[in-house]
């Protein structure tokens, strides 16, 4: 799985990487209100590369059009200040044939500041109402993405059963230079796991298929030599 690497992932770089032979590729992250918006422009005039599109709405559905081209499945990664945000983005992900992945993974301070990104995991409410909503009423399958070590992964799994397919848990460990894969025991088999953390080759693929049902990468996207070897290899 290609993973969200915001600023890069549009809709023609997944399906070039979808071509590869990749199962899932993900659009994003995008802001999908205004509050998520505005704080996007202000990581923008800080010097990230992050997505900045004032209709996401047609953004979505023509960057997800694109992205099908190849024959890997297509999530869009969004954050929003408010839960109607998430559902409005939702329903146009689900109408352009895509996977809503909720992201509870950004920890810069402009998204967490208004509850966004991996605020969601210390506001279980929340999270459950905009995951639960989307699930009830669009029936779309539904990913959360978050990073091991920052709140229980037990307590994260149980809050979203029911409610969420796919569980995507970066193995990071903050201080170290090693991913902590001990994280990805505390998920419960009868959830989807898909690992994230160092993916650079086929042993750091393997390495996380022990524990997952899924690896994801980003930072060596660019690689397109590599991401064969990888594809081949696994």
């Amino acid at each position: 799985m290609l993973a969200a690497y915001a600023g890069r992932n549009d809709g023609a770089y997944c399906r070039d990487l979808g071509a590869l032979g990749l199962g899932m590729v993900t659009i994003g992250g995008l802001s999908v209100d205004d509050v998520a918006k505005s704080q996007t422009k202000k990581m923008i005039e800080r010097g990230r590369s992050e997505f900045f599109v004032h209709n996401h709405e047609d953004y979505i559905r023509e960057q997800v059009a694109i992205a099908r081209e190849s024959e890997a499945l297509v999530a869009v990664n969004i954050r929003s200040a408010t839960v109607g945000g998430y559902l409005d983005a939702a329903a146009v992900i689900a109408e352009a044939g895509g996977i809503v992945e909720i992201d509870a993974h950004c920890r810069q301070d402009e998204m967490t500041s208004i509850g966004a990104g991996q605020a969601l995991l210390y506001d279980f409410s929340k999270l459950q109402e905009i995951l639960w909503q989307i699930k009830n009423e669009l029936g779309v399958t539904t990913v959360l993405k978050f990073r091991g070590n920052i709140v229980p992964e037990l307590a994260i799994a149980n809050a979203v059963e029911g409610c969420c397919d796919v569980l995507h848990v970066d193995a990071m460990l903050k201080g170290k230079d090693a991913p902590d894969f001990s994280v990805f025991r505390e998920i419960p088999d009868d959830l989807f796991l898909i690992g994230n953390n160092s993916v650079r080759d086929t042993a750091s693929a393997q390495a996380i298929l022990e524990y997952c049902d899924a690896f994801s990468f980003a930072r060596i996207a660019d690689d397109h030599d590599a991401v064969r070897e990888i594809v081949s290899g696994v």
